[in-house]
């Protein structure tokens, strides 16, 4: 048995929808990799979450003298996968203003970590960072750059200008008038 080939009306870039709705349009893979890196990028910010709090110095033997530092580590850790997570369900919801904050996002992380990474090491005295910790810092960085650089790939634009649009029509058809 054959199948007839699939029509095509030139709105291959959109997915059927309830009448007088505008139409959803469809999510190119570049954006569903962006959208995968930086949920990628926030586990790698909890490994390095955890990583962090497992090393700091506890003053005793006692469970109890850790206790502030690891409740410290999980709202510092929770507080850095948030903004990976958030922009990543904004980018795959289709929302352009996502890959803005997506930038600005990963500038704050730039300021924030790499002139304290970049002095530790030229810290006479003190501890130096461990091999690990460097290689999670910049393991993040480079998530995070390849997720601004798929979200910004020509394939993306129109989604979300499409996307923009549909919400726009179905906000207008739901309208009393």
């Amino acid at each position: 048995m054959t199948y007839p080939p699939p029509r095509s009306h030139g709105h291959e870039d959109r997915q059927p929808s309830a009448p007088g709705l505008a139409a959803k349009p469809r999510m190119p893979a570049v954006v569903k990799w962006a959208g995968g890196v930086m949920i990628a990028g926030a586990a790698f910010t909890a490994a390095l979450g955890g990583f962090v709090t497992t090393q700091w110095d506890r003053p005793s033997g006692d469970i109890r003298s850790g206790v502030p530092g690891l409740l410290l580590g999980i709202c510092v850790t929770a507080a850095g996968c948030v903004p990976w997570l958030w922009t990543a369900s904004m980018a795959l919801a289709g929302r352009g203003w996502s890959r803005g904050l997506s930038v600005a996002f990963f500038v704050g992380y730039l300021m924030l970590f790499v002139p304290s990474l970049v002095l530790s090491f030229t810290a006479r005295f003190g501890s130096h960072p461990s091999p690990a910790f460097v290689a999670e810092v910049g393991l993040e960085l480079l998530v995070g750059l390849a997720a601004i650089i798929l979200l910004w790939q020509p394939a993306s634009g129109p989604y979300f200008s499409a996307s923009k649009l549909a919400r726009n029509g179905s906000a207008e058809a739901r309208s009393p008038g």
